[in-house]
């Protein structure tokens, strides 16, 4: 049974004549946490750690990286380009990628398609690799 929550009691102090609402912020830096530490000092704070989401899987990560990447319609003279990430292949060790660059016109025809480079991450030592 956790314990109980540090947060009970969070700003009990406040008058209802005083309060106008609630804000939450915060900001997150770019520490190195992994999973089991994080779930760990969950624990240790008398929290549910079900509520914690799943750990991240570096392939999944570069997969959904890729995909907000992407940009279409961008404005290039009187055309558009379509700056894509291609799927090209996974395995167990490595996830492979290509950005395409596609050049349109104002009615969505193809004009030009072009690879621009090959992206590969490698799984297990969270590096990616490219080659243009």
């Amino acid at each position: 049974m956790p314990g109980k929550s540090p947060l009970v009691g969070y700003g009990a102090g406040i008058r209802k004549e005083t309060l106008l609402g609630w804000v939450a912020w915060y900001g997150i830096s770019d520490p190195e946490v992994r999973y089991n530490a994080l779930k760990k000092r969950v624990k240790e704070l008398g929290l549910d750690v079900s509520a914690l989401p799943a750990p991240l899987r570096a392939g999944d990560s570069f997969k959904r990286a890729c995909r907000y990447a992407e940009q279409k319609k961008v404005p290039y003279g009187d055309v558009f380009t379509n700056i894509m990430i291609r799927a090209v292949t996974q395995d167990n060790e490595t996830v492979e990628r290509h950005l395409v660059v596609e050049i349109v016109d104002a009615d969505d025809k193809r004009l030009e398609y072009e690879p621009a480079a090959r992206l590969i991450l490698d799984k297990y030592e969270y590096v990616l690799s490219w080659t243009a």
